[in-house]
């Protein structure tokens, strides 16, 4: 059962957020920063673990706050993440910052942000603990979306959203799921002087590894993820895979295309049901925008199948498909415009379609019907 339904776009467990700065892990800008709240262990201008010394706040989120900062003796640059001390005080979460920094620094990969370094006692509550990454210039991919004026062409989608099909593959090739992929945590990053987008914040990351068999982390009756992101065995609170996180990607390339995710605007527990049982709505494109090509919508309309056996077998293959439906539009735009391949009549005029005194039997297209779904009262499961 679905523990504190939330309005749109809230976390359903405890998972660090982030929309803009540098690295995973801000949620608002230092000048949204509430005035009120916990004190904080770390601040700019504190040397964490003899090595850190944080210059500049860039960010904070629900589990903590993520600093620019350098290291004394070598004096590179790098982002630390640390974690609210009033979160760190629980055990689950101490486990679950831990887990994530275990899983990313399994990842070597162009599209996963590197971790470098990890600091603190996973069993010491009283201390502070902290995740090292490697400091890269850019913004969300949620912030793109949200600032740019301009809407983004199909080239730039398959770029983008290759790159992350890139990312989650390298992932799953470390037995990793990621099981919170949305814009948030998606980085495009300046880097040689190209754009790369990058996998971040595996803070709600699943290890399938034996050696990782601990306590869960999440318990039974809640679900952890976006609502906006969660596949439907998400939902149910049933096993994740792979393909937990190929839906996911199936919703950010909806918003790649369309500007928003395929439910949204609705309450955590109603988002939840319309991935469990409502068909995706077609893709609403911006005015004047160019048709997505037919493989491509086939790509995403599978990617957001409700058993997760009818989804792609993995990233490697969405990949693929991803490029030969830009390699079949590419070849169909180099291609001259033919004209209909219809006889023409004695005088030159188009004959008509059909012979004459024939009729032309359509069969009819039968109607999708979405049945409505009753939300059970509250303190009620599904």
């Amino acid at each position: 059962m679905l523990k504190g339904a939330r309005a749109p776009g809230t976390q359903l467990a405890l998972d660090p957020h982030q929309r803009t700065g540098r690295l995973a892990g801000a949620e608002t800008l230092p000048s949204d920063l509430p005035e009120a709240g916990p004190p904080q262990r770390a601040g700019v201008g504190r040397v964490l673990g003899g090595k850190y010394n944080l210059v500049r706040l860039l960010g904070a989120g629900g589990m903590g706050e993520v600093y620019e900062a350098e290291h004394v003796l070598l004096g590179v640059p790098v982002a630390v993440k640390t974690m609210h001390p009033h979160i760190a005080l629980l055990p689950e979460s101490r486990r679950r910052f831990f887990r994530e920094a275990r899983a990313a620094s399994r990842l070597v990969h162009r599209n996963v942000v590197k971790v470098l370094d990890l600091g603190g006692d996973e069993d010491d509550e009283d201390g502070q603990i902290y995740l090292v990454m490697e400091l890269l210039k850019g913004q969300s991919l949620a912030a793109r979306l949200r600032s740019s004026r301009e809407r983004m062409d199909l080239t730039e989608v398959a770029e983008i959203f290759g790159d992350i099909l890139d990312g989650v593959g390298a992932a799953h090739a470390c037995g990793i799921v990621h099981r919170d992929l949305k814009p948030e945590n998606v980085l495009l990053a300046e880097q040689d002087g190209q754009r790369v987008a990058k996998v971040v914040d595996f803070g709600l990351a699943h290890l399938d590894d034996p050696l990782d068999a601990g306590p869960t982390l999440t318990s039974n009756d809640m679900v952890a993820g976006t609502p906006e992101y969660m596949s439907p065995e998400q939902c149910r609170s049933l096993a994740v895979g792979p393909s937990t996180d190929l839906y996911a990607c199936g919703c950010i390339l909806t918003v790649l295309l369309q500007g928003s995710p395929p439910f949204t605007g609705l309450p955590a527990i109603e988002l939840m049901a319309m991935h469990m049982f409502s068909i995706p709505p077609p893709l609403a494109r911006p005015p004047g925008a160019p048709a997505v090509p037919p493989l491509l919508e086939r790509l995403r309309l599978d990617l957001l199948a409700k058993l997760p056996e009818r989804r792609p077998e993995s990233a490697a293959a969405a990949r693929a498909r991803l490029d030969e439906a830009m390699s079949r539009e590419a070849e169909a735009r180099r291609l001259p415009a033919r004209k209909a391949d219809v006889p023409l009549g004695e005088r030159g005029e188009r004959a008509p379609p059909w012979p004459s005194g024939e009729t032309a039997a359509l069969a009819p297209v039968p109607d999708r019907a979405v049945g409505l779904i009753r939300l059970a009262p509250a303190g009620q499961g599904l």
